[in-house]
């Protein structure tokens, strides 16, 4: 699913999920469109448990992202 469907599953922005993916959290992996195109994120189901959990340590513990991607 594209970035703005896995957003809107995860109540955050976009921003958020690329922010994450700039700190480490997420793997970078990209599919490449058909034809002459930029390539576009794609978030699987198990990408969007990682971050479920993530942002769960986040909270359980009162950390940022970026400390989290830091440990």
């Amino acid at each position: 699913m594209r970035i703005s469907e896995a957003a809107q599953r995860l109540g955050m922005s976009p921003r958020m999920l690329r922010y994450r993916e700039e700190l480490g959290l997420l793997p970078s992996v990209r599919s490449r469109p058909s034809g002459p195109g930029s390539a576009h994120r794609q978030f699987t189901d198990s990408d969007l448990t990682a971050i479920r959990m993530a942002v769960e340590i986040e909270r359980r513990h009162g950390i940022t992202p970026a400390a989290l991607a830091f440990g």
